[in-house]
């Protein structure tokens, strides 16, 4: 049998975390958002850099002085809501997989950082494409303490020449793939808005896989309204699995309950979707039965691996959430890829969640979102521990 194929595409950025930074702090609280879209901080979303040097009226450099107090960031990390998640996949996967990633970096010295981490790890830059912009970075703000010490991070992104990518960038074949993985589209506008297009484009037997983001944009332009994906919620009968977290789910449905946001999800043509909820339970539902035990008109609800979340609140200077959801997706791809290669018509999407909740879980232990291994294999020797433990917890009930 050949190869099973991946393609994944969205942005690839250069993360700056700073790390312990207090959101109750004065600092933070100066630059937090007022009202929804007015360019400000808000806990656990994202903000492009400009929106918030204009509500705060100065450079990004003098605020990022008074929230961190003057220090450079803790770490600089590979983050962007696919390529986290790919990489992570294809960890798992270590030569199991034929894996094309696309995403657009500038030629300037964030690109070279980007090319030189994932030079260790088993992702090609192949397909990339180079623009004549800055690289995309985003400034993470990471605070293990909020939130009764589950930790959360906000997001200030520099969107760079991920505005320049667009379905012709793609190289040939690309969406004829055993899965197609769209992350974070949100940052990647062109890609966003021309997502039907795409979803359409890709061949008759792929798994369509998309994870949203925060997004900030049409949010600013239509407060109130739902999110987009694509030009409107139809690209939804084109979605196998659309993987969401709680506000996200919230903004696209426009619903003011995560009850009532579900039953909207219920409702559209969508086959299948996830939606995260922080330390809370895992939301998985499929219109079919065939998708495992979750089925029409039932919710089914995982929690969160208490061995990692325990880990992950101990006395541990590197624990941050930065990634979590990422490599939760990335746990889905795996695990999505391991049951077709196996040759599963229909996947189990419970037992795909299940390597989702110990991957994002496992990324909270450490710095940063990408985990960059020493020897091939080292990832799945700690996550394959993580999620026996995990089936243990649920059959413990």
């Amino acid at each position: 049998m050949d190869k099973l194929k991946i393609s994944g595409l969205g942005c690839t950025l250069l993360d700056f975390v700073y790390n312990g930074i207090d959101f109750k702090g004065p600092g933070f609280q100066k630059y937090r958002s007022r009202k929804t879209g007015d360019g400000g901080l808000t806990p656990g979303q994202l903000v492009f850099l400009e929106e918030l040097e204009k509500f705060a009226g100065k450079q990004f450099e003098k605020i990022i002085d008074e929230i961190a107090g003057e220090r450079k960031p803790d770490a600089f990390n590979i983050g962007g809501p696919a390529i986290v998640s790919i990489i992570h996949a294809a960890q798992l996967l270590p030569g199991e997989a034929e894996i094309w990633f696309v995403a657009s970096i500038g030629r300037d010295w964030i690109g070279e950082r980007i090319l030189d981490i994932l030079s260790r790890a088993p992702v090609s830059s192949n397909d990339f494409v180079w623009k004549d912009a800055r690289t995309p970075f985003t400034n993470v703000l990471s605070d293990p303490n909020f939130n009764l010490g589950s930790g959360e991070r906000t997001f200030v992104n520099n969107m760079g020449a991920a505005e320049e990518l667009s379905p012709e960038d793609l190289p040939a074949g690309f969406l004829d793939a055993d899965i197609l993985a769209l992350g974070g589209t949100a940052l990647v506008p062109t890609i966003h808005d021309r997502l039907d297009e795409i979803l359409d484009g890709a061949g008759e037997s792929t798994f369509k896989l998309v994870n949203t983001v925060f997004d900030f944009r049409n949010e600013k332009r239509s407060p109130g309204k739902p999110w987009p994906i694509g030009k409107d919620h139809r690209s939804f009968s084109s979605i196998d699995l659309l993987i969401m977290d709680r506000e996200e789910a919230l903004k696209i449905s426009s619903k003011n309950s995560l009850d009532k946001a579900l039953a909207y999800f219920i409702e559209s043509p969508l086959k299948a979707f996830m939606v995260t909820d922080g330390t809370e339970p895992v939301s998985i539902y499929a219109d079919k039965a065939i998708y495992g035990p979750a089925g029409h008109d039932r919710i089914m609800k995982l929690p969160v691996s208490g061995s990692l979340l325990h880990l992950s609140m101990s006395d541990n200077p590197d624990a941050d959430t930065t990634g979590a959801g990422d490599n939760f997706v990335g746990g889905v791809i795996y695990s999505l890829a391991s049951q077709l290669s196996m040759g599963a018509d229909h996947p189990d999407l419970l037992e795909a969640a299940k390597w989702g909740i110990v991957s994002g879980g496992f990324a909270c232990t450490y710095m940063g979102g990408t985990f960059l291994e020493e020897y091939v294999g080292q990832k799945m020797e700690v996550i394959s521990k993580y999620y026996e433990l995990y089936t243990e917890q649920l059959k413990d009930g």
